[in-house]
């Protein structure tokens, strides 16, 4: 995930670098310094332009297979499923080019791998339980060298074609001055980069828009007057106020990490409270995105009018609003996330009218992210 709830979080248990390896969530110093400078490059302006186009097209054939069922009839799907297989698609294109479809049997099993993480990190850890054998230790082992040997196999096929400078984000990688080694945790950490994030934001959102409908009319509205019957373009796609309004309030009632972990390496007062370096502390993003003191009494509610005049404005507090944290240890793929939900929905906005299903049920799965837990069924009709 490109989102940070890994950092500092119990960090002593091997599971967590077992999953992750010592990638850029769980880097420290001078080496996540010169890391996230490096990464950097591959989120710049020019960079989402490429991103944007394939996004795009890969959205567009999705919505031609939609407009196939709902041609006659009205239809029923769970869209958290589709928007997985959409955002695994988009993710594997962006990360690993030719080599997608062997970047989507790692990112599965690193998906699987970091499921059965989350399970062991609920168990308290104590040193060296690692060397006694169990269920879910012996799971995550095997799924580690699965993964592994996929890796390597792409990294060496990627040499011998001679195609290292092939413009995706593993030929950068490739390119660049990090190690074998860095280079395959990077691999491992980007196989699921965004696309649980997006697919999870885009699903809640469909839920949303499916039963405050005068959100959807609003947006599709602002679409057809900005758009005029024309596909989205990288630069018209910020023009889209209300859109933003909705996928900022779709993230802060259902932000994709719910919490996160960080320690003060020194001595610091906040909000005249001391607190000691060496220390510790949980950061409650869902708590914090539901509090009525500030974000008022309707805090629990679907309000995307609270973001008109921007997040900093939303709520009591300027930084009070943080799906994607805040700091030197932001999401770094937060602009690539917020690009994917925006167009995507811009995209099936203009084809598609629909309305949460009946058959949905009120589930949010709380693991390392918030999904819903039953499914996102939605019913869709064509314009």
């Amino acid at each position: 995930m490109f989102n940070d709830p890994y950092h500092y979080f119990i960090t002593a248990n091997p599971a967590l670098h077992r999953a992750l390896g010592q990638s850029l969530p769980l880097s420290e110093g001078d080496e996540w310094a010169n890391k996230r400078r490096l990464l950097n490059q591959l989120f710049n302006m020019e960079a989402l332009k490429d991103m944007f186009q394939i996004i795009a097209k890969a959205t567009n054939k999705m919505v031609d297979r939609w407009s196939k069922f709902i041609k006659l009839n009205d239809w029923e799907v769970d869209v958290q499923h589709e928007f997985e297989e959409l955002a695994e698609d988009i993710a594997a294109i962006i990360v690993f080019g030719k080599s997608a479809e062997l970047g989507k049997r790692i990112g599965h099993l690193q998906m699987k791998l970091q499921d059965v993480t989350s399970k062991v990190l609920r168990i308290a850890y104590i040193p060296g339980s690692r060397f006694i054998p169990n269920p879910l230790t012996s799971k995550c082992v095997l799924l580690r060298k699965e993964a592994d040997k996929l890796i390597k196999e792409m990294i060496k096929s990627r040499y011998l074609s001679k195609d290292e400078q092939e413009n995706d984000f593993l030929g950068f990688l490739l390119s660049s001055t990090l190690t074998q080694r860095q280079i395959e945790d990077e691999c491992r950490v980007f196989s699921t980069a965004g696309y649980e994030t997006t697919s999870i934001a885009l699903s809640w959102a469909f839920i949303l828009l499916g039963t405050h409908t005068e959100w959807q009319d609003k947006a599709r509205e602002e679409i057809d007057e900005v758009l005029k019957g024309n596909q989205p373009s990288f630069e018209i796609l910020g023009r889209l106020k209300t859109l933003n309004m909705i996928v900022n309030e779709t993230l802060r009632l259902y932000p994709p990490a719910p919490l996160v972990v960080r320690e003060a390496k020194k001595d610091i007062r906040l909000e005249g409270v001391d607190i000691p370096g060496g220390t510790t502390f949980v950061i409650p993003i869902l708590a914090i995105h539901h509090d009525k003191e500030l974000w008022g009494g309707n805090a629990a509610e679907f309000d995307p009018n609270r973001f008109a005049e921007g997040a900093s404005k939303s709520s009591k507090h300027p930084k009070a609003f943080m799906p994607f944290t805040h700091g030197p240890r932001m999401c770094l793929g937060m602009n690539f996330a917020l690009l994917e939900i925006r167009l995507v929905l811009a995209i099936i906005l203009q084809k598609f009218t629909f309305v949460t299903s009946p058959n949905y049920k009120h589930d949010p799965l709380y693991t390392l992210t918030m999904k819903p837990g039953k499914g996102a069924q939605v019913i869709f009709k064509k314009i």
